[in-house]
This record gives structure tokens, C-alpha cells and sequence, in this order.
């Protein structure tokens, strides 16, 4: 089974270092991927007896860009190429061949290993067990949208992108950004899955301020309160709230200015 895979980014740091030593551990890296394959980890499950009481997850810490969107090189923004990762899961009851079009993120691995494993989940952890998801019904209600945070690394190599501080709200639909100088994005990923061109404000006014107001609620969540916002009912009943008393029920990320053109 494979789903859509999202990285939530959080916090700053400072890398250092040379762009050679940079640059040249990506070939051993995908060597050493190479010369052991998961059919071997596979293999050695099926030989002692464990395959049919084992989970097997492939997954991915985070993406990468070399060049989009006019940046040399890095892995801090809020777009595709960053924040989309591969999930793949093999186990028992798992169907074979399924691809879910449900959003899953890194926050979810922990929770999802706990319960998989009949320990109890702390309260204040923001993600939530996939196992619903690895069975052959489906839950009704699940994320529509996550939270991804970055903010500038402070480095040595001259080739590391800056990107300013920003919020972004990634829904299956829509990616909104809400950048620290207080500009924002607003792509739709159906028609625009490279995000190379912002909707205007002037004509998505509303979409504009509910994504916005549900990404303000995220950046201030924590535990279930997190899963709350991140599900459609939280939406549907914020949009209602927008529609009757806008002016009472948003208020708007601080600084944050909407862009009249793009």
C-alpha cells in the first residue's frame, strides 16, 4: 500500500560546512541503498518466520530541490519538492497494490508505531496511527491539511538557499504560505502542481481567509486540538463561521498582508 506522504517541518539550525563536504556523500549514500534492497530485509523475515507478524514501512525524512523554483539547492521550503515523501507499507491485512490519496505526515510515524505495537499514546503528541488506514475499510473522517514550518539556516555553504521564516497550510487541494515579512502565497496543486503561479487575492478573497485562519489554529495547536483543526469538519464548520460574521470569527495572522495581484 502506498499513500501521499508529507514532511512537517519545524525549527532552525545552523549548518556548517564545506559544499564539497556537502555534495559528495550523496553517491556512497545511494550505493550503500543499493547493495542492500528491502526484498533481502524481506527475505530474512520469510526465512525466520516473522513476514506474516511484521509491518514493513519504506519511508522518507524529507525531499529535496536542486534548482526549482530559482534556488540552488536545499530542503527548507514550503513547496512539492520539499514536503512530498514516499510511504510505502507492507504487513499483515495490509492490500496489496492500493494507493490512498489520503494525506500522511512524519508526526504520524511515532503514534502509528505505538498503537501497531498495543502501547499507549502520550497526550500531547500531534500525529496520529495510519492503522485505519491499513484496513480494507477506510475512515470516514481523516487530515484534509497539515502544517509546514521552516525558517532560515544560518550557514557556511554558499550554494544553501534562504528562505524566510514562513506558516504554510498544505491541504490536498491547496498550498498557502504565510511568509515572516509578512507576504503570501496561494497555489491549487490540481492545476498547478509546481506552484509557479500564486492565485491573486482579489479573486480567492475568501479561500485567502479561511486558509489563513485554520493555519493560525495550527500554529497554536498542540495534542487533539491538532487533529481537530487538521479534519474537514473543523473546515466546513469554520467556513460557516466565516460566511456568517467574518468580521467577528477571523482574525488575521499577525503581519500578514494579502497580495493584489499575485
Amino acid at each position: 500500500m502506498t499513500s501521499r506522504g508529507g514532511s512537517a517541518t519545524t525549527g532552525c539550525w545552523r549548518w556548517e560546512g564545506s559544499f564539497a563536504g556537502v555534495r559528495l556523500p550523496r553517491a556512497p549514500r545511494l550505493h550503500a541503498v543499493g547493495r542492500r534492497p528491502p526484498a533481502r530485509d524481506i527475505a530474512t523475515l520469510e526465512e525466520t518466520g516473522e513476514l506474516d507478524n511484521t509491518y514493513v514501512f519504506f519511508a522518507s525524512d524529507n525531499g529535496y530541490y536542486l534548482g526549482q523554483h530559482r534556488l540552488p539547492r536545499g530542503k527548507v521550503t514550503p513547496y512539492e519538492e520539499d514536503t512530498s515523501i514516499p510511504l510505502m507499507v507492507r504487513g499483515p491485512g495490509v492490500p496489496a497494490g492500493r494507493v490512498l490519496p489520503q494525506l500522511v505526515i512524519n508526526n504520524d510515524l511515532a503514534p502509528n508505531f505505538a498503537d501497531l505495537a498495543g502501547v499507549p499514546v502520550p497526550e500531547f503528541v500531534d500525529g496520529r496511527s495510519i492503522k485505519p488506514l491499513l484496513a480494507e475499510v477506510q475512515p470516514s473522517e481523516w487530515r484534509t491539511g497539515f502544517l509546514v514550518e521552516g525558517c532560515t539556516i544560518e550557514s557556511e555553504i554558499i550554494l544553501i538557499s534562504r528562505v524566510p521564516n514562513y506558516k504554510a497550510l498544505h491541504t490536498r487541494d491547496n498550498l498557502f504560505v504565510s511568509y515572516a515579512p509578512g507576504e503570501s502565497e496561494l497555489y491549487h496543486l490540481p492545476t498547478d502542481p509546481y506552484q509557479l503561479e500564486s492565485k491573486p487575492y482579489a479573486s480567492n478573497e475568501f479561500l485567502y481567509q479561511l486558509l489563513a485562519a485554520r493555519l493560525e489554529w495550527l500554529g497554536a495547536c498542540a495534542g487533539e486540538s491538532c487533529r481537530t483543526v487538521e479534519d474537514q469538519r473543523y473546515t466546513t464548520l469554520l467556513a460557516t463561521t466565516l460566511r456568517s460574521s467574518p468580521a467577528i470569527s477571523y482574525r488575521s495572522p499577525t503581519g500578514v498582508r494579502f497580495p493584489s495581484n499575485k
